[in-house]
């Protein structure tokens, strides 16, 4: 999996006190059409935080249920491709 890391502050590693997980979904129908939201004025992926102890596949799976109401099965769900 490719990797980003953006520490434009030059932070240390001690100076650092909460790390934020979160995931972004790239849902794709049948006709190969994505679907965004529409967020003040941008568009926007479906997805959120990981919640504490929860794998980054049920992370998907909750948060694009919670925001388009579309159940996802593991099996449609792809690894992730790109971490920052």
């Amino acid at each position: 999996m490719e990797q980003t890391i953006f520490n434009e502050c030059n932070l240390k590693e001690e100076e650092i006190d909460e790390i934020s997980t979160r995931v972004k979904v790239f849902l794709l129908n049948s006709n190969n059409e994505f679907l965004l939201a529409n967020s003040n004025g941008g568009c926007q992926l479906a997805g959120g935080h990981v919640e504490k102890n929860e794998e980054l596949k049920n992370t998907v799976k909750r948060e694009v249920q919670e925001e388009t109401g579309i159940v996802l099965s593991s099996e449609e769900i792809y690894n992730p491709f790109y971490e920052i």
